[in-house]
């Protein structure tokens, strides 16, 4: 099984993945909210995706900053993925294809014609996903979902069941230290160029820990983070190798060490 942690807004969602049997994924679209205090959070089960964020301004006032809809039914017309998750593979994959172990594998095309996003037609976005648990209020509100995806959705090969738990916090004053020293830089579509190219003197340089927000409102062109980092080498493919350190800025003393056998991924974090 391996973890990842997706932080974006004010939210942290850590999946789960792993590999086995899949069962049907009948579920009625609704939608969930976790609240504590003048804090309120909804979630709908449809692509388990975030449906408002409401939080006081300066004033007090109750204000919604999430970006999406009001009801479930405007989500299952939305074709811009508002506050979903995606996978099976996040992000473009160019002519919708791909070789693994000598097999080519054909995905669905959902993507400027050619190329396939997120999964394809019916990615994790598209697909109503079951609640495992939620406690709506108290100090720790939280909500899990998951999902099962069978052998060959979108043409991927294999059974993956996906479980995110769901809960809020302020990610932007947070420290991240990312120990890769490259990156691949994207065209226009986002899709890698093939080069890969120093992280040093730009605002995708986490070599150093720093906070999320930065530099984040110098990435015009994504409004936030949307890069893929290649760790530096390790010394065997199968090996375990720290890769990041995200850390409270508040002193607390709590923080998370990621630690992966793969090469590289993608960080994500966006801002409206």
């Amino acid at each position: 099984m391996s973890k990842f942690s997706f932080r974006f807004l004010s939210l942290i969602i850590t999946v789960s993945v792993s590999g086995g049997i899949v069962n049907g994924n009948e579920n009625k679209a609704e939608i969930y909210e976790l609240k504590r205090g003048d804090f309120s959070f909804k979630a709908t089960n449809y692509g388990a995706r975030m449906v408002s964020l409401i939080l006081p301004d300066k004033t007090g006032k109750p204000v919604d900053v999430a970006l999406g809809f009001d009801s479930v039914k405007d989500y299952l017309n939305d074709t811009k993925n508002f506050g979903s998750i995606s996978g099976r593979v996040a992000n473009r994959i160019k002519n919708a294809q791909f070789t693994l172990n000598g097999v080519v594998y054909h995905l669905d095309k959902n993507s400027n014609g050619n190329n396939s996003i997120h999964g394809g037609k019916l990615g994790y976005n598209k697909v109503n996903w079951t609640v495992q648990e939620h406690v709506k209020d108290g100090p720790n509100p939280f909500i899990v979902f998951t999902y099962n995806s069978f052998d060959g959705e979108g043409g991927y090969p294999g059974n993956v069941s996906v479980t995110p738990d769901i809960i809020v916090v302020n990610v932007l004053s947070d420290e991240v230290q990312i120990f890769a020293s490259r990156y691949l830089p994207t065209d226009n579509d986002l899709i890698p160029t093939g080069e890969i190219a120093p992280v040093n003197g730009t605002p995708y340089d986490f070599l150093k820990p720093r906070q999320i927000g930065s530099q984040i409102n110098a990435l015009n062109a994504t409004n936030g983070y949307d890069t893929y980092y290649a760790f530096d080498a390790k010394k065997k493919d199968s090996e375990m190798s720290l890769v990041a350190i995200v850390n409270n800025n508040k002193n607390t003393g709590i923080g998370i060490r990621y630690l992966l056998v793969l090469r590289g991924c993608n960080f994500t974090l966006g801002i409206t």
